[in-house]
């Protein structure tokens, strides 16, 4: 796995990994929860920001719908802060099983808010709380580059199953692949058999985050849509 840690100043690395200590204490509350995620995206979107994005470049950030209103939102205000343009997608998507092979796993999206996007688009980020199977990093993905053809593709998260590189890279052709850079601060190597990530983010990010279980996710739009859906009209 190529990781852009090199390029993530020491300071803000060691913020960030000391941040996830508080995503992966179970004792944590939703509300410290939900601020520690939104502060971890804000410190990929200054990583970001501060080595391989420049101030007026353009950018298509891509989430998922429990991300959304926490991890985006921070990443959102980082890039915006360091004069970067935004356009915004969110993703709602709905995870299924393919002959159980992880790299075959799907995760169609089932619904989608997505900002007119720019004629030029300099780098297409892809956010996500933890990325384990890779299966909603690919489907929305596969959805963007419909449309978004960026010079620079960067697949981001506070933490990453040892791995899910390769088996994200499955999906797309090899010169496709090649131009994927990976942003993390912590590479685990655990999976239970339940899926869970260990340490990784703490559990399952829909019940950390007090959204609910997960079968539910799918049933509310985000506030930073809200908030952003005028300003695309």
């Amino acid at each position: 796995m190529t990781l852009r840690t090199s390029l993530i100043d020491a300071t803000l690395l060691n913020a960030a990994r000391e941040t996830l200590t508080v995503v992966q204490s179970k004792s944590t509350s939703v509300r410290d929860y939900r601020a520690a995620m939104q502060q971890l995206g804000s410190y990929l979107g200054a990583a970001m920001a501060r080595s391989e994005i420049r101030r007026g470049d353009v950018v298509c950030l891509g989430m998922t719908v429990e991300d959304a209103d926490f991890l985006g939102r921070g990443a959102v205000k980082s890039l915006e802060d360091a004069g970067v343009k935004v356009s915004v997608a969110c993703f709602w998507n709905e995870r299924g099983d393919a002959f159980d092979l992880d790299w075959a796993d799907m995760a169609p999206v089932v619904q989608q808010y997505r900002e007119p996007a720019p004629e030029r688009i300099d780098h297409l980020v892809i956010l996500k709380s933890v990325i384990s199977g890779a299966c909603v990093v690919r489907s929305n993905l596969e959805y963007l580059f419909d449309e978004v053809s960026p010079r620079r593709v960067h697949v981001a998260a506070p933490v990453m199953l040892d791995g899910a590189d390769a088996r994200l890279e499955k999906g797309f052709s090899k010169e496709l692949a090649e131009r994927f850079e990976y942003w993390t601060f912590e590479v685990d190597t655990v999976r239970t058999d339940a899926g869970e990530i260990v340490p990784g983010i703490g559990g399952e990010i829909y019940e950390r985050l007090g959204l609910g279980p997960k079968a539910t996710k799918n049933a509310f739009v985000p506030d930073l849509v809200k908030e952003r859906a005028p300003q695309a009209a």
